[in-house]
């Protein structure tokens, strides 16, 4: 006759496999390890006096992955208070305020460590924008995806301009719009260029003070992207410059003065 195992011996097994600590899942702790494609958030502060305006700006940013708005400002001060305790990665500035100065504005964001996109409608305000610290000059009324770009640009350290904004640098560079005819000859290098640049660093340097990019410097000049980079390189160790703001800022100084 078989036996039926008692109470404890049923009740055993259970106890044992209750002792065994369940399998961590894995797909919280996928979650929570970055890949390579994970996206840091921009944060943004918006100064801007009219509030209608603020509200669309707000929206404009907000409704782009990977952007948000840190907070709001209408006036000069407001900005540079709220700047100091949030620090944001960018500043974007319309319009602060009666008897508010942008370039002084822009000025003091930046020894906050703060960058600055400044939409304006008085594009000949752009040199002492950029000599300020400006890393962005758009028009006030710029598209939504300009603005979300030029934003973007700012915080990874890159500057946009928009193109009233290229054509008074070209002004005070006091040079024509590229020729971009194929197989156009290399500028000479003029009097009053920075000494020790060869002619293509030259044109390099020239191009990135209005507002080019490494892709459309490379389309203008006939060249790869590589190239461009690899003379870039050169005329920022020659200059003793970090980045191509400061190169720009240096053309366009050197000009206006």
């Amino acid at each position: 006759m078989q036996t039926l195992p008692s109470q404890n011996a049923r009740s055993a097994p259970a106890r044992a496999r209750t002792a065994v600590p369940p399998r961590t899942p894995l797909v919280p702790l996928l979650h929570h390890r970055p890949g390579p494609a994970a996206r840091a958030v921009v944060k943004v502060l918006v100064c801007e006096s009219h509030e209608l305006y603020r509200i669309g700006l707000r929206t404009v940013l907000e409704s782009s992955r990977g952007l948000m708005v840190a907070g709001e400002a209408a006036t000069a001060a407001g900005a540079l208070e709220l700047a100091a305790g949030l620090r944001p990665d960018v500043v974007l500035a319309g319009d602060p305020g009666p008897g508010a100065c942008v370039p002084e504005l822009v000025g003091a964001l930046c020894r906050l460590r703060a960058r600055p996109v400044v939409l304006t409608e008085k594009p000949t305000d752009v040199p002492a924008l950029l000599l300020a610290g400006a890393r962005g000059c758009l028009p006030r009324l710029a598209r939504p995806d300009r603005i979300r770009d030029a934003v973007r640009a700012a915080a990874c350290g890159d500057a946009v301009l928009g193109a009233e904004a290229v054509d008074v640098v070209l002004g005070l560079l006091g040079r024509p719009a590229p020729d971009t005819t194929p197989g156009s000859p290399v500028t000479d290098v003029p009097a009053d260029a920075p000494a020790g640049l060869t002619p293509r660093q030259w044109e390099v340097a020239r191009l990135v003070a209005e507002g080019c990019s490494n892709a459309e410097i490379a389309a203008c000049l006939h060249v790869g992207e590589a190239t461009v980079k690899s003379h870039l390189v050169s005329v920022l160790r020659k200059l003793g410059l970090r980045d191509r703001t400061q190169l720009a800022i240096r053309l366009i100084r050197s000009h206006a003065g």
